[in-house]
């Protein structure tokens, strides 16, 4: 009988310690992406510069700061990996986007928002580095 409730014992401890799978590690957008556009106006696409994410929170916010392709810092870097968003904020000016995060790529789609580019539309991309 005592083995018996020392089996149930060790059973029951064993089962409280989990087991299975280990948590899949979350997806990190941490580091820099290079930015370019395809608006809608037009076929080509265009280099905006660059974005550096240098903090991402548990529920997937990101911050950073957006650069020029000439490395000019140009303003903030904000978004979200599991809402898929993006905003780019130069001064009065958001390019605002709504896309997917997945491996070392952002696709998605842009609008802008703000006096110099106020109604703006088209593709966004976005690949890291």
């Amino acid at each position: 009988m005592k083995k018996l409730l020392l089996l149930t014992a060790v059973t029951a401890l064993l089962a409280s310690c989990g087991g299975g799978t280990p948590p899949v590690p979350e997806y990190s957008a941490i580091g820099t992406w290079n930015v370019r556009v395809l608006p809608d106006t037009v076929s080509d696409w265009r280099y905006l510069g660059y974005a550096t994410f240098t903090s991402q929170d548990a529920n997937g916010g990101l911050d950073g700061t957006f650069y020029s392709p000439e490395g000019v810092t140009l303003g903030r870097a904000v978004g979200n990996t599991k809402a898929g968003s993006l905003g780019l904020v130069v001064g009065l000016n958001v390019i605002s986007g709504s896309g997917t995060f997945s491996g070392n790529l952002y696709n998605g789609r842009y609008e802008g928002v703000g006096i110099d580019i106020q109604g703006a539309k088209g593709r966004i991309e976005m690949t890291k580095r």
